[in-house]
């Protein structure tokens, strides 16, 4: 992922950890982004965002709308099981 600016290179590295293993969040995580110029509430916010689009992803993926391919698979396991 390319990204020009070395802030948004922050923030973006601090989203990734946190949505891929949030317990790995360390207080040295929160000083970069204080570093930066984040606030505590700039990066409650960060956070917020964060969690709300990976309840949209996670409510999206559970409709499997529009995926053709995802419900192909899904036959075909089933049709592998009999």
């Amino acid at each position: 992922m390319e990204v020009d600016s070395p802030k948004d290179r922050v923030i973006l590295e601090y989203v990734w950890k946190s949505s891929i293993d949030p317990s790995s969040v360390t207080d040295e995580d929160i000083s970069k982004l204080k570093d930066i110029g984040l606030s505590n509430k700039a990066i409650v916010e960060v956070q917020e965002i964060l969690g709300l689009m990976l309840g949209f992803i996670n409510f999206y993926d559970s409709l499997i709308v529009d995926n053709p391919s995802q419900e192909e698979e899904k036959s075909q396991n089933n049709s592998d099981r009999e």
